[in-house]
């Protein structure tokens, strides 16, 4: 029964494939997730640098503005309204640079740290420059140009490998085609231009306000940046871009430059003629005009980088799409090649399973298939006669089956036979016992003629109850479906436990819903017999508090009423691992129960078998020592749907009720006169019932002879003669 070759087979032709796949699926899952990640990470990195341009421009229009009032001391038109007016702007843009640090707080490194410091600088800035108490250069170079600076160093460094903060071997520039990696530069260049010009613009508000030349070193370290940053700026590459060139060729872009341009140029002849003669005129235009000429050449070159970054978040979108796809794509596959690796997993066992498991069904079967034959079959040595050992022993176990099934049948019959054969002569000696008892006896016999016939009736219900379990296993019992009163038959029932009840000093009580159907039909004896069982058995389990015995209107539809039963003690109770086995033939909670109470265990299986022909399942509810409730719904045909008892009927009589400690009696009761529309008025003196008959005309009073104050009740209501009084005991 070996198969080595053919599982070799299985193992070369299944297993190295799907190995390779599950290789090859990981690899570019892999790799595409790579590039999903920094797709994504790039986007970050370029909000971030958009929010940091809008910081650069709204700081350099402030910078600008700043220079102009802190020349004019605040005397310029309208410095003052301008600058307060810029710093709201760039209070808004800092805002918003500060929202996509709270979204991406993984891109704050130490450098970034050093922007924050300066831009959380800027309240206090402002205030030495309202009260003219910071130098020129104080918030001129050493804050506005170094908060330029440090963001453009921090720009220029936020898309290089070296500050993902990542370990892995596909960096950022891995993510990025040659397209994007120029655009990147691209866009750098602008940024940095933007940086000269408007640290250009911000100085020449200052000086043209002030109406002083430049001197030292401003006059190098200006003039020659703004020249070179001007001739710097990638203009072949960016006319490339339809919008950028659109821009760049317009009319109104010329003749921005052009006065940009005429501007440095008369600035810069004024400059010379002082270095050269020492001879200063003023400027040939305002602080006003030299703001505006600066701000509208910056403004093209700021709306050609929003263009570059917009054209950028498309490629990078483009990019992280076609990952994501990808990504899916070998996510799918590699799904598909774990999958396939399971399938041969348990292809592969179930194999070697089978060929095991024939091999351990055929050792055991082989003894049945030889059942009854004289010559004895020899043991197999292939499949072919594996599978002739288990045809052989599945037709003897079908023989031995179909025997085994006559004997049990065999055995209800006995049973039912057996049954009806002692229950005749029984019957007889309970009759002749009856006889007896109506001659002349002694005390002493006719102690012996009852203990005869109780323990006569006990062997008489133990062989009633054979009998019926023996019909249920044999599915001989129906049910006989049969018109009834169904609060006369309830009430019969829980009347037949009143004396025993109050021999063992139990509290008996029962609230039967009146609203239940006048008439309905079903097997009342076998619900009686049902309800008789559970009954007896609570009296025989509990020594004090209380049996109850509640059954209710559940709802109709249908023309089926829902009646729901329950039966509840404060017994001895059951555990949790002897309630599976309540429900067993021939079972009891605990063998010691047996001893102690006596009984077959016959009674709760049989109550359980008649409720589920009847469509109903009983369950337990009970916790040792404390007590058990049984309860179970079924449904019966209303034959007349009218209620028994008409509620609201005596909504005109007032009783008063003597207000006891709450027990189960006094809670039916109430439930009672509530239906029946009585209002009870509650007493539990003689001086509180002496007021309510003061102030209330009543129809009766009710009270429990056994209180400790009834005669004074009796010799109360006497004086008064109250015409109905119901005293109970």
């Amino acid at each position: 029964m070996k198969n080595l070759n053919l599982q070799t087979l299985f193992r070369i032709g299944g297993f190295i494939p799907v190995v390779i796949l599950i290789i090859i699926s990981i690899g570019l899952f892999y790799i595409n997730f790579m590039k999903y990640q920094n797709a994504i990470d790039l986007n970050k990195r370029l909000e971030l640098a958009q929010a940091l341009d809008e910081v650069v421009a709204r700081v350099g229009r402030e910078r600008a503005r700043t220079g102009i009032y802190y020349a004019s001391k605040g005397h310029f038109p309208n410095s003052k309204e301008n600058l307060f007016k810029q710093r709201k702007e760039t209070n808004e843009a800092i805002r918003e640079l500060k929202k996509v640090l709270a979204k991406y707080p993984e891109l704050v490194n130490p450098e970034f740290q050093k922007i924050m410091a300066l831009i959380n600088k800027i309240n206090k800035v402002r205030k030495g420059i309202d009260n003219f108490k910071l130098g020129f250069k104080d918030w001129f170079i050493n804050y506005y140009t170094k908060m330029d600076g440090t963001i453009y160093n921090y720009e220029a460094t936020m898309f290089d490998d070296k500050n993902t903060g990542s370990d892995d071997n596909i960096h950022l520039t891995h993510a990025i085609t040659h397209s994007v990696e120029k655009l990147l530069m691209e866009k750098q260049n602008l940024r940095k231009a933007i940086e000269n010009w408007g640290r250009q613009r911000g100085f020449m508000t200052y000086i043209t306000t002030k109406n002083v030349p430049i001197e030292g070193e401003f006059y190098y370290y200006e003039f020659f940046d703004w020249y070179f940053t001007h001739y710097s700026l990638p203009l072949e590459t960016l006319m490339q871009n339809p919008q950028i060139k659109a821009i760049l060729t317009s009319k109104k872009y010329k003749k921005d430059l052009e006065n940009y341009r005429e501007l440095l140029h008369d600035a810069q002849a004024v400059s010379n003629i002082y270095r050269e003669y020492g001879e200063f005129d003023g400027y040939p235009m305002d602080s006003q005009e030299a703001y505006d000429k600066f701000t509208a050449k910056i403004n093209h070159v700021i709306k050609i980088n929003r263009i570059l970054s917009k054209e950028i978040v498309n490629q990078l979108t483009t990019i992280k799409e076609n990952a994501f796809l990808f990504l899916m794509i070998s996510i799918g596959l590699l799904l598909f090649s774990v999958l396939m690796f399971i399938i041969y997993i348990f292809i592969e066992r179930n194999i070697k399973q089978n060929f095991v498991g024939l091999h351990g069904l055929v050792k055991e079967l082989y003894p049945l298939a030889n059942e009854g034959r004289d010559i004895p079959i020899p043991e197999p040595k292939n499949t072919e006669e594996s599978y002739k050992v288990i045809e052989l022993a599945v037709e003897n176990a079908l023989e031995l089956s179909k025997k085994a099934q006559e004997a049990a049948k065999a055995k209800s019959l006995f049973l039912a036979n057996m049954s009806h054969e002692i229950r005749t002569p029984l019957n007889g000696i309970l009759g002749f016992l009856e006889l007896l008892k109506t001659t002349d006896l002694n005390d002493e016999q006719i102690e012996y003629i009852n203990t005869i016939t109780t323990s006569a009736n006990s062997l008489l219900e133990i062989i009633n109850n054979i009998l019926d379990i023996s019909k249920i296993e044999s599915d001989k019992v129906e049910l006989e479906l049969i018109p009834f009163k169904p609060i006369n038959e309830f009430e019969d029932t829980i009347e037949i436990f009143g004396a025993r009840a109050a021999d063992k000093g139990i509290n008996l009580a029962a609230y039967i819903d009146p609203n239940i159907p006048v008439s309905l039909k079903g097997d009342v004896l076998k619900i009686k017999e049902v309800l008789i069982n559970l009954l007896s058995n609570a009296i025989k389990f509990t020594h004090e508090g209380y049996v109850t015995l509640t059954i209710k209107n559940e709802g109709t539809q249908d023309n089926k009423v829902k009646l729901y039963f329950e039966v509840a003690d404060t017994g001895i109770g059951v555990s949790e691992e002897q309630k599976d086995k309540i429900f067993e033939a021939f079972s009891q909670a605990d063998v010691s129960v047996t001893r102690k109470y006596g009984g077959t265990g016959l009674g709760l299986a049989i109550s359980g078998r008649y409720i589920e022909l009847m469509g109903g399942h009983i369950q337990i509810e009970s916790e040792l020592n404390k007590g058990t409730k049984f309860f179970f719904e079924i449904s019966l045909e209303v034959l007349e749907a009218e209620e028994t008892f008409k509620p609201g009927t005596f909504t005109k009589l007032k009783i008063a009720l003597l207000d006891k400690e709450s027990n189960i009696k006094q809670d039916y009761l109430k439930k009672y006169l509530k239906y029946a529309g009585i209002e009870p008025f509650y007493f539990k003196s003689v001086e509180e019932l002496r007021d309510i008959v003061k102030n209330e005309s009543l129809n009766a009073v009710t009270f429990v002879y056994e209180t400790m104050q009834s005669s004074e009740f009796i010799e109360y209501l006497e004086s008064i003669n109250m015409n109905y009084t119901l005293i109970s005991s």
